[in-house]
């Protein structure tokens, strides 16, 4: 048997060394590409976060807006035709009464009864302008409020069956009553119904909006989508939730709102 001499021995050692180098080098560069590569994702998470608060204020000072507008567009129609009404009828009363102040009392407690109602009326369109209004706003007063007033405006049957309270914040309260106020006019305004029900039921990780109508139905293009479902399906994304529109074998539209909720218990 030959033995190997210093040289061979030096260029075996040399070559391990040089393997081990190149393996060194190469899970260095992978390390670091992958550095690289974690860090860009990591940046791209935070751009896309700080992007999506970005819309969500903008959205959120929108959605006030919106609310404020047609808050005050109400409170004027209210005050015309239901304070105004109220008045004019107990102004009529106090006049009988002051013509022929002998006649039956009666016509003066139905004028008081009637001065009840209007400062009844009056003190609840007042909450509408107190400052502390949409920093404590409530989906499901606005949305009892609006159906009502929709009811009384279109002559539609409009049904809310809702529980007492739900976990969301007041300003994600504010995006989730225009969402639910925009499927509301849609069908009132393409659907030819006669009658909307919204449920709204809150179980332990989502609240889940039904708006129902009776009416034609459509299928949904989006090609050919309106700003309206357009809008929703926006702000309900913001939300961080997902919308879809149901077509029940019985006839007309149900659009279905799910909005996560980060707590079992509603908000008090």
């Amino acid at each position: 048997m030959l033995l190997q001499g210093p040289n061979v021995q030096t260029a075996h050692v040399s070559k391990i060394v040089f393997i081990a180098g190149c393996v060194i080098f190469v899970f260095s560069i992978s390390f670091l590409v992958f550095f690289v590569y974690a860090r860009q994702k990591q940046n791209d998470l935070v751009f896309q976060q700080e992007n999506m608060r970005e819309q969500y204020e903008k959205e959120l000072i929108l959605s006030r807006v919106e609310v404020q507008e047609m808050t005050y567009a109400a409170l004027s129609r209210d005050l015309h035709d239901n304070v105004g009404q109220l008045l004019s009828s107990a102004k009529l009363l106090l006049g009988a009464i002051r013509r022929s102040p002998g006649q039956d009392p009666e016509i003066l407690g139905s004028a008081e009864n009637i001065l009840s109602q209007a400062i009844g009326e009056i003190r609840s369109l007042s909450k509408s302008l107190d400052k502390e209004w949409l920093r404590q706003f409530s989906f499901l007063e606005n949305l009892s409020l609006e159906t009502g007033r929709l009811a009384d405006h279109t002559g539609l049957q409009i049904s809310l069956d809702a529980p007492d309270q739900i976990s969301l914040s007041p300003d994600q309260q504010i995006i989730a009553f225009r969402i639910v106020q925009e499927g509301l006019q849609n069908a009132i305004r393409h659907s030819r119904a006669s009658a909307i029900c919204i449920e709204v039921s809150q179980g332990r990780n989502q609240l889940a909006v039904r708006v129902r109508d009776n009416g034609i139905g459509f299928r949904a293009d989006p090609s050919r989508e309106g700003m309206g479902l357009k809008n929703m399906k926006y702000r309900t994304g913001l939300l961080g939730g997902s919308i879809h529109w149901e077509h029940p074998a019985s006839g007309g539209t149900c659009a279905v709102i799910r909005i996560p909720v980060t707590s079992s218990k509603p908000l008090s």
